[in-house]
């Protein structure tokens, strides 16, 4: 790269310090050629296990500079937590981009590095990871597709990646002024509008240990994106449920003037139909107020939560070359 540029590492750690340590030494290593420095900003999502006494291993590293450790007062989930390092990075660190990666392997090293290089190419835009190949099983990926198909036709956006990013720091606010954030990191991308670069990547195996990311968490995850565009959403569903109306109160009153006009002679079946109509009326009605209501508190919510993002933080521990040399001497 041309002329030394600083990069921010942004990840969550939930009691998973073994690949972190792993994950550090792999860029280390694989991003001294690009002659880049990088700090770490990694939210501890209330990890059980203790930082280990001699974590990462500081001394003799030329890469990673220094490393920033969040620990939050609870455990609040992936999304949040990064959330929550983003927001204390914008405000906190001077930095080129932002790197955002998965701790535990998933996100590869290599990738990361071709991420990078079009981010420089391209620093004007923000630089996804695409998933083009993923390591799940056909029932998973099953219901994944099922997810994307369902998301786009309910708020016209195409998702097809996570967290994997690199974010040029002139965009940062944008991203992190968004309340929803917390929610759901790559709909909050696609809802600020901001220009993305698709990459593909290939989802790498994890260190250590299993994912966490199954059927429920999938369906969770799903849920928590469909509520960064809920306002579309909902003007998607009132359009449908006036449509549904208008068709409703048509058939009404064709099957009274049938009725009425006609030698129709089925017993009741003007009145089955009518009041068949009538109540498929109703729950349109109902499902529009109770859609809108949950519109209401999901925004209150979500501005709330993001005004706690400060405040989730209890301690901030900082690890740098200099001190480990320090206690090394």
């Amino acid at each position: 790269m041309a002329g030394q540029k600083t990069i921010c590492l942004i990840t969550a750690v939930f009691n998973d310090w073994g690949p972190l340590a792993r994950l550090l030494s792999d860029i280390e290593q694989s991003f001294a050629p690009l002659g880049v420095a990088v700090n770490v900003v990694v939210a501890n999502d209330a990890s059980t296990d203790p930082l280990p006494a001699q974590f990462p291993g500081m001394a003799a590293r030329q890469v990673v500079r220094s490393i920033t450790i969040l620990d939050l007062r609870a455990n609040v989930g992936n999304q949040f937590a990064v959330a929550t390092a983003l927001s204390y990075a914008a405000e906190n660190k001077s930095f080129d981009a932002v790197l955002m990666m998965d701790a535990d392997g998933e996100d590869r090293v290599a990738d990361a590095i071709t991420l990078l290089q079009t981010w420089e190419k391209t620093p004007d835009r923000v630089v996804v990871g695409l998933r083009a190949q993923r390591s799940e099983s056909a029932l998973f990926k099953f219901f994944y597709r099922i997810y994307r198909g369902v998301f786009r036709m309910l708020t016209g956006k195409h998702i097809a990646f996570g967290n994997f990013s690199v974010i040029p720091a002139t965009l940062l606010p944008a991203i992190v002024n968004r309340p929803e954030l917390g929610h759901h990191f790559s709909a909050t991308l696609l809802r600020t509008r901001l220009p993305l670069l698709e990459v593909p990547t290939a989802r790498g195996l994890r260190y250590s240990g299993q994912s966490n990311m199954n059927m429920p968490a999938l369906v969770m995850h799903a849920v928590a994106g469909f509520s960064v565009f809920a306002d579309v959403m909902f003007s998607r569903i009132l359009i449908a449920a006036s449509l549904m109306g208008v068709l409703c109160a048509a058939g009404i009153v064709l099957v009274t003037l049938l009725r009425l006009f006609t030698g129709l002679a089925f017993p009741n079946w003007a009145t089955t139909v009518i009041g068949f109509l009538a109540l498929l009326a109703t729950q349109i009605v109902v499902l529009v107020l109770c859609t809108g209501f949950l519109l209401l508190t999901n925004r209150s919510t979500t501005l709330l939560a993001s005004l706690e993002r400060a405040k989730l933080v209890s301690r901030v521990r900082t690890i740098g070359a200099d001190q480990a040399n320090r206690q090394a001497g």
